[in-house]
């Protein structure tokens, strides 16, 4: 099983997959730890402007294929929204998402504000308030077409609502 953890930067989700991972023993990658194993290097800066985004998405493709082949179930953290290096926000395709075989996506929300002072400190990055959120609406956008189009099952959670995704991930459908 994959389970696709979304949402903008310093929204929770590295956090989030960490514990989810240690508590229902899963493998939690980053698509950006999978991303820049395979490429050598980041192809994004400190203000996560992103270059060859296409290319990416191919290599995370590839990555996940890999891992499934030694681990059945996994946590994948990643955007369905990224900054390219232009600074203009990309809608990542849906092809992308239907290549990983993802099974459940769990969308991470925050507070604007909150996600803002939390990247401003883990960064050391001042964000534009109106970008970020105009982000995390491309991000929850995004994430419910794919839904829709897919049927590929999405709950969208607080960031702090930890015990609520436990419970949505462990019901016996």
């Amino acid at each position: 099983m994959i389970i696709f953890v979304a949402g903008v930067y310093g929204s929770g989700k590295t956090t989030i997959c960490s514990r989810l991972a240690a508590d229902l023993g899963y493998l939690s990658v980053s698509a950006s730890e999978l991303i820049r194993a395979r490429r050598g290097s980041a192809t994004w800066n400190s203000s996560k402007k992103t270059k060859d985004i296409e290319r990416n998405q191919s290599i995370l493709i590839e990555a996940v294929a890999e891992l499934k082949t030694c681990y059945s179930n996994i946590i994948l953290d990643g955007h369905f929204a990224l900054i390219d290096s232009e600074a203009k926000i990309t809608i990542l395709p849906k092809n992308v998402f239907s290549k990983l075989n993802i099974d459940k996506i769990i969308l991470i929300e925050s507070d604007t504000h909150e996600v803002k002072l939390r990247l401003r400190t883990r960064d050391k990055m001042e964000w534009d308030e109106p970008l970020l959120k105009e982000l995390m609406d491309a991000e929850r956008n995004n994430a419910l077409a794919y839904h829709e189009e897919t049927g590929i099952p999405l709950q969208i959670f607080n960031n702090k609502n930890y015990q609520a995704i436990v419970s949505y991930l462990t019901k016996k459908e």
